[in-house]
């Protein structure tokens, strides 16, 4: 089936040159993650506030994998995107050091931001040895909860058509919260817990 889809890519065409045009502001990372019984995956986005005050939200990249065989349970999913949301987070900060003074990490698991936030030795091994993998990559502060519904990366475990992904403003510039001031979106995703 997927190879059908292939010619649907010929349509695709990515912005490299994120902030050449609108004169840089302030720049903040956002990666938001979810995962499903089959798939787990995260999607990352520069934010950037224009001098002028305008906001430009950029598609970066996207990770995801195919659940494992064995039945896990949906914590335990939550759990190994974030540290795929971790490692995408590092990665950023080591090559763009100047764009990312702010990261936000988004989950839907309330679980998953408990677990990063208290030591990684009290928890069973499978849980505490992904714990400790997550917590020298990212600060607990840096994860927030968001909906399912304004979460991008939702579509990245659903097995969506090239067609779905390539129509879907919700995929390339993110929720439509991120567009707004700050504090509006995060109390937009605080009423949500």
């Amino acid at each position: 089936m997927w190879c059908s889809e292939l010619v649907d890519l010929n349509n695709l065409q990515i912005q490299y040159k994120l902030f050449l045009n609108i004169g840089m502001g302030e720049v903040s990372l956002h990666i938001l993650c979810d995962v499903s019984p089959k798939a787990y995956g995260a999607v990352t986005y520069f934010l950037c506030i224009t001098k002028e005050g305008r906001v430009k939200v950029s598609f970066i990249i996207s990770r995801s994998k195919i659940a494992l065989l064995k039945t896990l349970a949906l914590a335990r999913l939550e759990l190994m995107v974030a540290l795929i949301s971790g490692r995408l987070g590092k990665y950023f900060q080591n090559t763009f050091p100047s764009f990312t003074k702010e990261i936000y990490l988004w989950s839907v698991s309330k679980i998953v931001r408990h677990w990063v936030k208290v030591s990684s030795k009290i928890w069973i091994p499978f849980v505490s040895y992904r714990v400790a993998l997550v917590q020298p990559l990212t600060h607990p502060k840096l994860w927030n909860h968001c909906s399912g519904f304004e979460n991008p990366a939702d579509l990245t475990t659903r097995g969506e058509s090239a067609r779905k992904f390539l129509a879907s403003s919700l995929w390339w510039t993110g929720p439509a919260c991120l567009s707004r001031p700050l504090q509006s979106w995060l109390t937009m995703f605080a009423k949500s817990t």
